[in-house]
């Protein structure tokens, strides 16, 4: 008879079986939009009410055009990860899979 620990016994277990990689994917991703989210407000603050020649000509420019691409990126990528570990831990069986 083999001795485990609680911690042996729960390895593995779990709604997906990688919960830690989840965990981690959202963690950087949130940190990473901490830091994009200020800039791309002062990005787009700093066009907002210009004309739409203005825009084009603003958003052509690499640092402005490289902080919005990165922030709807990082964005879009961390919300399809949050509602799909949402679904996972929250959406009820089916009948049939029960």
């Amino acid at each position: 008879m083999a001795y485990l620990t609680d911690r042996k016994r729960a390895h593995g277990l779990g709604a997906s079986h990688s919960g830690t990689r989840q965990h981690w994917r959202m963690s950087i991703s949130s940190v990473a939009l901490a830091i994009l989210i200020p800039l791309f407000v002062f990005t787009f603050g700093a066009i907002l009410g210009g004309t739409y020649e203005e825009v084009v000509i603003y958003y052509q420019r690499p640092i402005p055009a490289a902080i919005a691409v990165l922030t709807f990126i990082v964005g879009f990528w961390h919300f399809r990860a949050g509602a799909q570990i949402m679904i996972e831990d929250y959406a009820q069986a089916s009948p049939a899979r029960r």
